[in-house]
């Protein structure tokens, strides 16, 4: 099975706000050491600090196409945009051809 590779900004200083908003596409199950992470058969989600103290990054891989990719990261940012928290994520694709979703651009555009 394929990977693909999705990444991203939260325009966040509250981690707390951010794992409310993500942890119920995950039934609750949150792991949070160094940075925060979801975990399922499909996707591992890491999200962590920037460095700079006002954002956090975003850095995933999920299993399948980018017909099956494509609905998880939707749902991650409708979560995470009904919570109020600025993002853009891209999707990589093998081929270059990334697609980015963010605040009012939930169903992704191609770049």
């Amino acid at each position: 099975m394929s990977e693909l590779h999705f990444n991203g900004t939260l325009t966040a200083t509250d981690e707390d706000r951010i794992v409310a908003a993500i942890a119920p596409m995950f039934g609750g199950k949150v792991r949070r050491k160094a940075d925060i992470n979801f975990v399922d058969d499909t996707v591992d989600i890491a999200i962590y600090p920037d460095g700079d103290g006002g954002n956090f990054l975003i850095s995933a891989v999920a299993q399948g196409d980018l017909a099956a990719v494509r609905p998880i990261v939707t749902r991650l940012a409708s979560a995470l945009d009904k919570a109020g928290i600025e993002f853009v994520i891209d999707i990589a694709r093998e081929d270059n051809t990334d697609e980015r979703f963010s605040n009012g651009n939930l169903g992704g555009t191609a770049l």
